[in-house]
């Protein structure tokens, strides 16, 4: 990707650019393009480390499937993205990228400086954290139901709850999704101190 992206600035617009997919606060701040590869429901969550990016730079955001993203209330971190399939055919990535980068020259679209509350990213409610966090530990629903005081049929409410809220359709995204929250320590610092809880029990 990195070489692709070299070869379309160059020919297109004559600029050699930074590019990172190293999510460090340093190489963001410094990357004129930003690649991220997005797990199911991931663009729904706050990316801590995208605040140090620069105002004007460019996310591809790679994704795998047929289920693409949605664009409908984007987290203020991932303003000015474009999404690529990874089976996508090279000349439709790069009049993507083109378009992005045009965009993103003549467009001001990120804020100078943005908070978390101010934005639209999604959270787990305290019950999703905790019914969340014991998905996560591999707990099947009737151990869950037992350990929460709760019927199995609500675990799973909770459960479709948590997966329509991120746009995700199977157990598998669901965990994804979980241990992409729990490695961004990001919107739901409960989430981790829930399963901190659990281990000491």
């Amino acid at each position: 990707m990195n070489a692709l992206l070299g070869k379309v600035f160059l020919e297109q617009f004559d600029e050699c650019i930074s590019v990172t997919s190293e999510m460090a606060p340093h190489s963001i701040a410094m990357a004129d393009v930003i690649v991220l590869g997005l797990s199911p429901g991931e663009i729904s969550i706050c990316h801590p480390f995208l605040h140090a990016r620069k105002k004007n730079s460019l996310i591809l955001g790679i994704y795998e499937g047929n289920h693409k993203p949605q664009f409908d209330d984007l987290p203020l971190c991932f303003k000015n993205i474009i999404f690529i399939n990874r089976t996508e055919p090279v000349s439709r990535i790069k009049k993507k990228i083109f378009h992005g980068w045009e965009s993103c020259r003549t467009q001001s679209i990120l804020p100078h400086h943005w908070k978390c509350h101010d934005c639209k990213h999604k959270t787990l409610s305290p019950q999703q954290i905790n019914v969340a966090t014991h998905y996560y530990r591999g707990d099947k629903a009737e151990q869950i139901a037992g350990i929460m005081h709760i019927s199995v049929k609500t675990v799973f409410t909770h459960k479709r709850m948590i997966m329509g809220k991120f746009d995700i359709h199977s157990d598998y995204e669901l965990f994804t999704l979980l241990k992409v929250m729990k490695a961004l320590n990001n919107n739901t610092p409960d989430f981790l101190e829930a399963e901190r809880e659990l281990k000491r029990a």
